[in-house]
């Protein structure tokens, strides 16, 4: 008798237990449904946009959270500061409404801002779920994914990362930029 009245006792203490733990999670899957929601939900930006305009609401809640959470590596940073000099640019397509861009840009963007990479050389063109509006400034670029972004030395495409870098953004943009041997994720 004493060993079922332990097993019941043990059996309602771990049903107890995960009862909270349950809640707790149904809860984190509400919120996070909340917050996709609300992305699918935002208005889609396109054209020439200023990078700032998605740390403002609604884009900031995944712009945000991605741009602190990212962490470069500092390593990297200070190989990739160099080959910036001379006549870099960089032109980047990408839409607000797409889960690719709110993982890597955030973090692109901070890489940026590490090494002071100056704002007047980004260009920053938002694009609708098709690919094919502003038309005219999608003309030539041959963007199937986004996001996609190209860089430039002397006005002549270097290369480009599409949607997902091959290693991280941040080495990804010192092999482009050295000049070395890179093949973005679509381009197999």
């Amino acid at each position: 008798m004493k060993k079922i009245t332990i097993l019941c006792l043990s059996i309602l203490v771990f049903a107890c237990k995960n009862e909270p733990k349950e809640a707790e999670k149904n809860t984190q899957e509400v919120q996070q449904d909340s917050i996709v929601s609300s992305f699918e939900d935002d208005p889609v930006l396109m054209g020439y946009q200023d990078i700032s305009v998605l740390k403002e609401a609604p884009y900031n809640l995944w712009f945000n959270r991605g741009y602190e959470s990212y962490q470069p590596n500092a390593e990297t940073l200070k190989a990739i500061k160099p080959h910036l000099q001379g006549d870099v640019s960089i032109k980047m397509f990408m839409g607000t409404w797409c889960e690719d861009s709110h993982r890597e840009v955030p973090g692109f963007i901070k890489i940026l801002d590490a090494l002071k990479f100056p704002k007047d050389k980004l260009t920053t063109v938002m694009i609708n779920e098709d690919k094919n509006e502003p038309a005219d400034l999608l003309e030539g670029y041959n963007i199937t994914n986004v996001p996609t972004i190209i860089f430039y030395r002397d006005g002549e495409e270097i290369n480009r990362i599409v949607e997902i870098p091959i290693e991280n953004v941040e080495k990804d943009m010192l092999t482009i930029l050295c000049g070395q041997f890179y093949r973005h994720a679509y381009d197999f």
